[in-house]
């Protein structure tokens, strides 16, 4: 759907990879989330549209059910995203419901201490079970190679600890997800919401997301 992929082009979130234990990973970065381009129900189908690629990927490595990590940067948490704190928490419900006991591991990175209230409302949200598999890290505990301790050097960014090159965060690309053609985000479709004007074809597919929401609203 058209508001879904705003957000996929946002390169907010996307795959990183496999840890030694063979669990499935996604990166996402604060400072590309952009949930005021998005009704709530679009931004709900971008993260669990997102989950659904991850379950994809984490099959071919887990033979039960599958399971999936996450490490989110949210250094960059400001005080206008506490206006979407509910994106969040819509998002956790369908999340919990349909998707139980599924995380392996969510990292939070530098968490600055404006995050400490939006966190009492987030944790209400999930369900003991997850809290327990939240961890929050610190850059001191990244330098001090926390992440090579489940990861090898290779597949993460130095950001993390590794030898990956970060500059793939930063490029105009956002690579799909393990074995599943057809994911990447189109490279003129990718935008970074702090610089200005937003491309084209971002811009019709707000346009084309409100129609549909209009439709939706009047049948």
């Amino acid at each position: 759907e058209p508001g879904l992929k705003v957000q996929v082009a946002s390169g907010m979130a996307r795959w990183l990879g496999v840890d030694k234990n063979g669990t499935v990973f996604f990166y996402a970065d604060l400072q590309r989330w952009a949930p005021h381009l998005s009704s709530c129900q679009d931004h709900t189908n971008f993260t669990i549209a997102g989950l659904e690629m991850m379950r994809e990927a984490a099959r071919q490595f887990c033979p039960s059910e599958p399971i999936y990590g996450a490490i989110i940067d949210i250094r960059c948490w400001a005080f206008w995203h506490i206006g979407y704190l509910f994106y969040l928490v819509d998002f956790l419900k369908m999340f919990l419901e349909h998707y139980p006991r599924c995380i392996d591991r969510i990292y939070l990175l530098n968490a600055p201490l404006i995050f400490a209230q939006a966190w009492k409302i987030i944790r209400r949200a999930m369900d003991e079970w997850t809290r327990e598999r939240v961890h929050f890290v610190t850059d001191n505990e990244i330098s001090s190679g926390y992440f090579l301790e489940r990861f090898a050097a290779a597949d993460i960014y130095t950001t993390l600890g590794g030898t990956r090159d970060v500059g793939e965060l930063l490029g105009g690309e956002v690579p799909g997800f393990w074995s599943q053609p057809g994911t990447n985000v189109e490279p003129e479709l990718i935008f970074n919401w702090q610089e200005s004007p937003l491309p084209l074809g971002i811009k019709q597919l707000q346009k084309e997301a409100v129609g549909l929401a209009r439709k939706r609203t009047q049948g």
